[in-house]
C-alpha cells in the first residue's frame, strides 16, 4: 500500500533533486525548477509506496523541466540575445568539461537522457529506474548503453 508523499518525503529527497536539476540547468534555474517541483508536488499529493517516493520526485522534476522548457520555446526571445550567446568564448568559461557533458546530454534523445540520469547520477538500480520510467529493465540497459557510447564518442571527439 502507498503512503501520502508530502513535505517529508521532499525533505528526505531534497538533496538529490538539487543534484539533478543542477545537471538539467544553470544553479538559479536548478533552484526555481526544484521549487516548482516542490510546489506541484504538495499542492497535488499522490499516495505513492515508500520505495518509490524518489523515483516519483525525479519523474515529477523531469516533467516540470519539460513543461518549462515548452513554456521557454513558445516565448519571443529578445533582441540580441542569440548574438549573445553565439558570440560567447567557450574556452573562456571554467568547467569547459561540465559545460560539454551538460550540452551533450541535452543532445540525447529523451529516454537515454532520462536513463543516465537516474542511473548514473541518481545511482539507482536498474531494475529500479526501469519501475521509475515505465520500461522494462531491458530497455534501461540498451538506452544506457546507447547513451554512453554516445556521450564517450562526442566528448572523446572534443577532446582530441
Amino acid at each position: 500500500m502507498g503512503s501520502r508523499l508530502g513535505a517529508a518525503a521532499l525533505l528526505r529527497h531534497l538533496d538529490v533533486l538539487h543534484r539533478v536539476a543542477s545537471e538539467l540547468c544553470d544553479a538559479q534555474d536548478a533552484e526555481d525548477l526544484v521549487q516548482e517541483t516542490c510546489l506541484r508536488v504538495l499542492t497535488h499529493p499522490r499516495e505513492v509506496a515508500a520505495e518509490q517516493h524518489l523515483a516519483y520526485l525525479c519523474t515529477a522534476l523531469r516533467n516540470t523541466h519539460m513543461d518549462r522548457c515548452r513554456r521557454s520555446r513558445t516565448q519571443p526571445v529578445a533582441d540580441g540575445a542569440a548574438e549573445e550567446i553565439t558570440a560567447c568564448d567557450l574556452r573562456a568559461v571554467p568547467g569547459i568539461e561540465r559545460l560539454a557533458l551538460r550540452e551533450s546530454l541535452a543532445d540525447l534523445p529523451e529516454g537515454q537522457r532520462a536513463t543516465v540520469l537516474a542511473v548514473d547520477l541518481l545511482g539507482m538500480p536498474y531494475a529500479e529506474a526501469a519501475a521509475a520510467m515505465g520500461v522494462p529493465t531491458g530497455t534501461v540497459m540498451s538506452r544506457l548503453h546507447r547513451a554512453r557510447r554516445t556521450l564517450a564518442d562526442e566528448l572523446g571527439a572534443l577532446a582530441a
